[in-house]
């Protein structure tokens, strides 16, 4: 069997050089990068070999697989050797053997994108030339001119506008289309958090009729939190596609989105909690590439692309109202504005990170909802920008009341269901009987369920909905559980009394007050809380 020079591991090359008493070319740049004085040579968590390189007054990170590294080393081989060029055959095996020594003798180092915890301490990219990034802590922020090894980098991504000190964050308010106090404040509290690695943060599902600026908001979000020439991003459509630009992208945005399915739905839900996804690696047959990550994803469209219930549970929705002719501002305007501030915006949300970081731990709450860590980190965001957690809590509760308003209304089968019972206090039966019933109410309503795609044909089916609608459809009064009788499954439906007292805001305009919470009049006891299902981690 014959080893190709491109094959060739360190010990073939030094015991060359001691046959020949002549340095290979090979190994000759295997040395002079070894030699030159700052480069570090390390792994990641996923033990894919990187390199960082001094370049000028800054360092570089570097995949050893990439082509700025291959032509960073041809370069110096060119440099040290009196203009020689190197041959691609050495330069191949060079590089394998770089490779090697930092997988295998190089430190482990977990890199991150744009943002990440390190040492009690939270990391941004700033992704500029000088390799930059700002280190926030609870007693204040800083931008470090040569932070240590923690961040990879992509190239759609672009520098980010240099933090100024003496901003207010709520200036952010004059740049979108949302006049509720309720909705203010959680929209500045997400769009903080968005800063915060390392917890589930809820996807933001924007939608509105043409001319509400959805879109506008959503670009907006991308430039504050994570900037990058692709501002707005076709919905993928495979898993493999979507692995991809959830990887390569701290903030996601994915514009004039119209449906999601369940598929893609159970994969954004992993993605917003934190999972490892993996794909073949390209021309191989049986690696994996494995990605790892925990996102942060804004959707917008002109309805609500969001239906399946798991998923909306992890979802704040901002519905926008079309902008009248007289407000309206040109665009080219509202852009030069918003750079003009993002400097001290940024200041101001880096410095909101640094007074939350000092609170979370002081917050308490008596019960979480789903989305528990995101529920504290905003009360003690909320804190951090002048308002008091109870307000943030009544904005997150009001919000979540009209996701399951949403679950209930885009669920056929939750809408018979709800239809059925009306006249009824109980009902019990198998779950064919139940099918039948739910076709017949559907067919004296004039709805002709054969033509409803979405509406289960099986018994099996419905059960798998029903399963998924239970805490929604008992939050509208009715009541599911499963016995067996006769060796039979059975389904028991109950209607209870509506949880309208124990809901902050069951309608949609509850959420939409002005009114400021006194800390002697709002109850805690009176949200809606869900204890045995969060997500912590």
């Amino acid at each position: 069997m014959t080893i190709s020079k491109t094959d060739r591991t360190l010990e073939e090359l030094s015991q060359e050089i001691k046959e020949k008493g002549v340095k290979s070319q090979a190994a000759k740049l295997v040395q002079l990068i070894e030699k030159k004085q700052g480069v570090t040579l390390f792994h990641n968590d996923l033990d894919e070999p990187y390199i960082r390189i001094p370049m000028g007054e800054h360092f570089e990170i570097w995949p050893c697989k990439s082509k700025p590294f291959s032509r960073w080393a041809a370069g110096l081989f060119w440099n040290s050797e009196e203009e020689k060029v190197i041959s691609s055959n050495a330069l191949s095996a060079a590089l394998n053997v770089i490779e090697s020594k930092a997988c295998y003798e190089g430190e482990k180092i977990e890199l991150a994108n744009r943002v990440c915890w390190r040492d009690g301490s939270i990391w941004y990219d700033l992704s500029d030339k000088e390799w930059r990034a700002v280190k926030i802590d609870k007693n204040g922020w800083e931008i470090v001119e040569k932070p240590p090894i923690l961040f990879r980098r992509y190239k759609h991504q672009q520098a980010q506008a240099e933090p100024e000190t003496g901003g207010d964050v709520k200036k952010l308010l004059e740049f979108v289309n949302i006049s509720s106090h309720g909705e203010n404040i959680l929209f500045l509290v997400y769009i903080i958090s968005c800063f915060i690695p390392d917890f589930p943060h809820p996807i933001i599902n924007i939608y509105g009729q043409a001319g509400s600026a959805k879109t506008s908001l959503s670009i907006l979000l991308k430039k504050l939190i994570d900037p990058s020439s692709i501002e707005e991003d076709d919905f993928p459509r495979s898993a493999s596609e979507i692995t991809q630009k959830l990887s390569h992208n701290w903030y996601n945005c994915f514009g004039n989105v119209s449906l999601i399915s369940e598929y893609i739905s159970n994969l954004l839900c992993k993605a917003v909690t934190g999972a490892s996804f993996s794909k073949r690696e390209l021309y191989t047959d049986d690696e994996d590439i494995i990605h790892k990550f925990r996102r942060c994803i804004c959707i917008n469209g002109v309805s609500l692309a969001i239906s399946m219930p798991d998923l909306l549970e992890r979802t704040i929705l901002l519905k926008l109202e079309k902008i009248s002719k007289g407000c309206r501002k040109e665009e080219k305007e509202l852009w030069k504005e918003f750079e003009k501030q993002k400097p001290m915006l940024l200041g101001s949300i880096f410095s909101a990170v640094s007074e939350a970081i000092k609170r979370k731990d002081q917050i308490v709450l008596d019960s979480l909802p789903r989305m528990a860590d995101f529920a504290l980190w905003g009360c003690a965001i909320a804190e951090a920008i002048g308002y008091k957690k109870e307000e943030f809590l009544k904005a997150y509760y009001d919000n979540i009341n009209i996701q399951n308003k949403e679950v209930i209304y885009e669920n056929l089968e939750a809408n018979l269901l709800i239809e059925f019972m009306n006249d009824k206090e109980n009902w019990e039966g198998t779950p064919t009987q139940l099918l039948n019933d739910l076709r017949a109410a559907a067919e004296k309503q004039g709805t002709r369920i054969e033509k409803e795609k979405s509406f289960p044909k099986t018994a099996n089916v419905l059960t798998r909905r029903l399963n998924l609608l239970m805490p929604n459809l008992e939050e509208t009064g009715i009541k599911i559980w499963y016995g067996e009788e006769d060796k039979q499954r059975r389904i028991y439906i109950q209607k209870v009394q509506e949880n309208t007292d124990s809901t902050v805001g069951l309608s949609p305009e509850a959420g939409n007050s002005d009114e400021l919470v006194d800390d002697n009049e709002f109850d805690l006891s009176s949200l809606p809380f869900q204890q045995e299902v969060v997500d912590s981690q």
